[in-house]
């Protein structure tokens, strides 16, 4: 089904500007902007796949920038209908915002995995020391052990666009062939 513009009338779902809502939190104009647009767009669609009833679970994903558009969809969904279950899944999503976006986002959305491919170097932009990733982060190493941690931090030159795209990120879940434990031997390993 194809996004419309257009604006609810009748419902209970309302305009709801994050900026609003989260106002020590700083990020990409960018990004909020394209999910401001779309969330008129998202209220319409969700109000007609669930035929006007309120979610109980939401799942917002995405890869890359989606990623990044994916956790905005997720506290602006957990803030739209705060007794639903919000979970995110980033895969290969750049950092969106400061440390006060990461505290906010953890403290309305109810569980979420960021997840990181080898070398990805798009996790690793923008490289401002300002901007903060978000929690529980599931890295996928050369050797395809799933480790819960993040990776060890590298300079951005050293890491490549080899290892993002959607297909090698799909293959590397579907491929994982051990998990570990984070510590010295995941990190050993990754070496």
């Amino acid at each position: 089904m194809p996004l419309r513009r257009a604006t609810l009338t009748g419902t209970a779902m309302t305009p709801l500007r994050l900026a609003d809502r989260l106002p020590a939190v700083a990020g990409r104009d960018a990004a909020g902007a394209a999910a401001g647009n779309a969330s008129t767009d998202l209220k319409e669609v969700l109000a007609e796949m669930s035929g006007g009833a309120v979610p109980t679970k939401v799942i917002s994903t995405g890869h890359s920038l989606g990623g990044g558009l994916a956790s905005l969809a997720g506290v602006w969904a957990a803030l739209q209908w705060p007794a639903a279950d919000v979970r995110v899944v980033a895969l290969g999503s750049p950092m969106v915002g400061n440390q006060a976006w990461v505290d906010a986002f953890r403290a309305v959305v109810g569980r979420s995995y960021r997840v990181v491919n080898r070398r990805d170097i798009v996790p690793s932009l923008p490289p401002f020391e300002d901007y903060a990733h978000l929690p529980f982060p599931l890295w996928i190493q050369d050797n395809g052990t799933l480790v819960a941690d993040d990776r060890p931090r590298r300079q951005v030159q050293d890491n490549t666009w080899n290892d993002h795209t959607c297909s090698l990120y799909k293959d590397a879940v579907f491929n994982v062939t051990a998990v570990a434990r984070p510590g010295p031997a995941a990190a050993a390993s990754a070496r």
